[in-house]
């Protein structure tokens, strides 16, 4: 889920766009490549620091929802 969040607010297309033709293609790339990077950071961290119970506890709210993926 966190990356998922990371990466709708740093990965938008008209984003990249306005980089391109502004900064240049080496920025663009640069700034994309190390924020994709950063995404899966912290989306592992925040895994590894919530650990299995506290993923548990984080998704018993929306058990109860049958469209919710488990």
């Amino acid at each position: 889920m966190t990356a998922l969040i990371g990466a709708w607010s740093t990965m938008k297309i008209p984003m990249v766009l306005f980089e391109l033709q502004s900064l240049g293609p080496a920025f663009a790339s640069i700034r994309y490549g190390l924020s994709l990077a950063g995404i899966f950071w912290i989306a592992w961290a925040v895994e590894r620091l919530l650990g299995p119970r506290g993923r548990h506890k984080l998704r018993e709210p929306f058990s109860e929802n049958e469209n919710f993926p488990s």
